[in-house]
């Protein structure tokens, strides 16, 4: 991944991964509302689709003198084997050295001299970013179109491309964020882990050739599979006449279909592991229990529902928090536990996230145990059995408050192309329109499927990330009662224990 070079924000990061003190998700996938427009309408968007087939979005916004230009292909480790993981990111890398004359893509990309650019790929994209002043749109739009025109690699630009994907995948091992989502990736995607897995296999990426890389290109990253971005100090008509001009001569077949689903049942045994983490604060545990959720591609409704729910059970004034800080005297509050649903083209998860100290009565084997059949035997069955768990004004209050942080984060440029991106990536633009119209259509008998179908008759996975020293501890306690032992030495699915 070429990173998005603008401060410490990462755009589209869509991942589990969460600041411990802070105890805050590093972005929370909840679905996104349309942007605010002039007549406060929903589902207004500047949206259409170009000769070529691309998909393109503008949005006028004079606040600033600068504009972002966005490519992002739907793709990344969804559309990877377990012998062809890490392709796209390769392509990344090729795509953006490929040299035309006597510069490369990503030399004229900072010919430009912009504030910020980068690309990334992802479990479900391959994204390319960059912002520019606004005399510079045009350029940036053939940029990115010249790079599509790409059809053949050499030898020697795979080998460039190849170690620096292996040095980004290497990064891995000394992150204990990539580590701890190797394991459960693992576990909860044991069918096919390669498909949430962008960065590959050693072994794959050794094995890439132009060819391979060749076709890849030709077959996935095509008009009808992409969408093309332009937001902030622009004008509607000439953005969309010169993307016209730019990307004519693109070609490529069909947009592909919605990936084959995962298995709901994650796992089809209960899934209990701890892991040494040296991140965690000595005398203190991270407990995450995980659930496979259901999918953007294959259950919108399902997914609205999950996005609902989640909003009303974060709540740390509502019933279920106030159950479990009851029934788990070791559940810190500060920071308080966190309910998520990450919503994904396919991949979605629920999340359950606390915190819990050490050394407090009844042992952390015994406070796991009471936190999950709080959670799931007597507070979701709860939820299911009574429709009248949630208030109608907890219903009320999640959806504006769902609304009101996608008005927040669509009140700037870079806010909006993220929001849009990952709308389109994980469903569409019409989902983006209609959020909020989706989210009034969730009621209790939503909600109640939802928790039955993926919660209540699913199997989840139980993850403790304790400090080394705490883990040495707890190990003998934490085996006897059905956790297994984890570690980074076997962290990702291509390693062998």
């Amino acid at each position: 991944m070429v990173p998005w070079k603008k401060g410490a924000h990462s755009p589209m990061q869509r991942s589990q991964s969460f600041i411990l003190t802070a105890f805050i998700a590093a972005v929370f996938a909840y679905p996104l509302y349309c942007s605010p427009t002039e007549s406060g309408k929903e589902g207004a968007l500047d949206a259409s689709r170009l000769s070529c087939g691309l998909e393109l979005v503008v949005m006028e916004d004079h606040s600033s003198p600068f504009a972002r230009v966005d490519l992002v292909i739907r793709g990344g480790a969804e559309g990877q084997t377990s012998e062809t993981a890490g392709y796209y990111h390769i392509l990344e890398h090729l795509l953006l050295d490929h040299r035309e004359g006597s510069a490369t893509i990503a030399e004229r990309v900072k010919a430009l001299a912009p504030p910020s650019w980068g690309a990334e790929t992802s479990a479900e994209y391959l994204a390319f970013r960059m912002s520019v002043l606004s005399s510079d749109v045009g350029e940036g739009i053939s940029i990115w179109a010249d790079m599509m025109a790409v059809e053949s690699f050499s030898v020697d630009e795979l080998e460039v491309a190849r170690r620096k994907s292996m040095e980004e995948a290497a990064r891995r091992f000394i992150n204990p964020e990539g580590i701890y989502e190797g394991i459960m990736t693992k576990r909860l995607f044991s069918r096919s882990p390669w498909r949430r897995d962008p960065a590959g296999s050693e072994k794959a990426l050794k094995s890439a050739t132009p060819e391979a890389l060749s076709q890849l290109k030709l077959a996935t990253v095509v008009p009808s599979n992409s969408i093309l971005i332009v937001a902030g100090d622009v004008d509607p008509k000439a953005a969309r006449l010169q993307a016209e001009l730019a990307f004519r001569k693109w070609k490529g077949n069909q947009a592909q279909g919605a990936p084959v689903p995962h298995p709901k049942l994650g796992v089809v045994r209960p899934t209990w592991f701890f892991l040494p983490d040296p991140s965690v604060p000595e005398g203190m545990a991270i407990l995450e229990i995980r659930y496979r959720g259901p999918d953007m591609a294959t259950d919108i409704q399902a997914a609205n529902a999950a996005d609902l729910w989640a909003a009303m059970a974060d709540s740390a004034d509502g019933r279920l928090m106030k159950a479990l800080a009851a029934a788990v005297p070791s559940l810190r509050s500060q920071p308080p536990p966190i309910i998520q649903f990450l919503g994904q083209r396919s991949g979605s998860t629920i999340s359950v996230i606390a915190m819990l100290e050490l050394g407090i009565k009844p042992s952390i084997l015994k406070a796991v145990q009471t936190f999950k059949e709080t959670f799931r035997g007597v507070e979701v069955t709860a939820m299911r059995a009574n429709p009248g768990y949630f208030l109608p004004e907890e219903y009320a209050f999640a959806r504006e408050r769902l609304v009101a942080e996608r008005n927040s984060a669509l009140g700037s440029v870079d806010g909006y192309c993220e929001e849009v991106e990952y709308a389109w990536s994980a469903s569409s633009l019409d989902w983006f329109s209609g959020y909020a119209s989706a989210l009034e259509a969730v009621g209790t008998k939503e909600v109640a499927a939802l928790l039955d179908t993926w919660i209540l008759r699913n199997l989840e996975a139980v993850a403790l990330r304790l400090n080394p020293k705490d883990a040495e501890r707890e190990a003998k306690s934490l085996a006897g009662g059905g956790f297994e032992a984890d570690s980074a030495k076997a962290a990702f699915w291509w390693q062998s224990k």
